[in-house]
């Protein structure tokens, strides 16, 4: 792996550039892949390459990813395209970890796109070797409106996921050694919480990475979503799934989403008043 450092000795200050590799995962993207792949193309840092796992897309997916092939050769970045069948979004991304060259990872997949056209190479500044990864804020898009989704401490992961795994790069090598479990609804969640109870190194930056859609993100999701970190925390020996107070939060955060029961009325009175207490 080659790195170019620039090092002014009064301020210790290090600009280290490191191969990254982007990845998007996608199936029938067509009305949204072109954003993605533009906000890859346009990034100022070259030294990264992409690759795109489609799962064999009925539309116009592939179609346009590859009249992106040119626009990539001229600027000398390798690009890749693999269609073919696979089990889901976390297989995908299992496979393309296999593919890569970078010594880091960062998956942007269709839907969401990179924040700005220098962001690669404002965070590529903090590819360190003592880290493994290395994330930051996210910009949370919903229809028109977008809010900035903070990202928190990595000690609150075994709460819940301190980022998304759009706004964080990790190194290649422990992708392919720890794997994206497809038994679990939220493997990115299993994958960092395993490295982090592992003793791996991260490093939590104020640079805001990806603009990340959440359009179509039920409260049905948003429950699946939590079962799912329940059975993970539970085994990984964090809490008891099956235990009475954890049956109890269950029914409250139920409740919580529910827009139309007087319980979600109730759940949020008891929320405030715990918050104040």
């Amino acid at each position: 792996m080659k790195f170019k450092m620039l090092t002014i000795t009064r301020g210790l200050y290090k600009i280290m550039e490191c191969k990254i590799s982007v990845i998007t995962v996608c199936r029938n993207a067509g009305n949204t892949i072109r954003e993605t792949i533009e906000s890859v193309f346009q990034q100022n840092y070259v030294n990264y390459e992409y690759i795109i796992i489609d799962g064999l897309s009925s539309d116009n997916t592939l179609q346009i990813a590859q009249s992106y092939r040119e626009q990539f050769a001229s600027q000398n970045i390798m690009y890749k395209i693999i269609s073919e069948e696979d089990n889901g979004i976390f297989d995908a991304m299992n496979k393309a970890a296999d593919l890569a060259m970078g010594e880091w990872i960062i998956y942007m997949n269709a839907d969401d796109s990179f924040i700005n056209n220098h962001v690669l190479s404002d965070i590529s500044k903090y590819l360190y070797e003592q880290y493994d990864v290395v994330y930051g804020n996210t910009m949370r898009i919903k229809g028109k409106e977008k809010f900035l989704a903070e990202a928190s401490p990595i000690n609150k992961i075994t709460k819940a996921m301190p980022f998304t795994h759009q706004s964080c790069l990790t190194k290649t090598m422990l992708i392919r050694e720890y794997r994206f479990d497809l038994n679990y609804e939220v493997a990115d969640y299993n994958l960092f919480l395993h490295l982090w109870l592992d003793g791996y190194q991260f490093l939590q930056t104020d640079v805001t990475i990806a603009n990340y859609s959440v359009e179509g993100y039920s409260n049905q999701n948003k429950y699946k979503t939590y079962k799912s970190t329940l059975h993970i925390k539970h085994d990984f020996g964090l809490l008891n799934k099956d235990s009475l107070i954890q049956k109890i939060k269950n029914i409250y955060f139920r409740m919580l989403l529910d827009e139309n029961i007087l319980g979600h009325r109730v759940a949020k009175i008891i929320w405030q008043k715990y918050h104040n207490s």
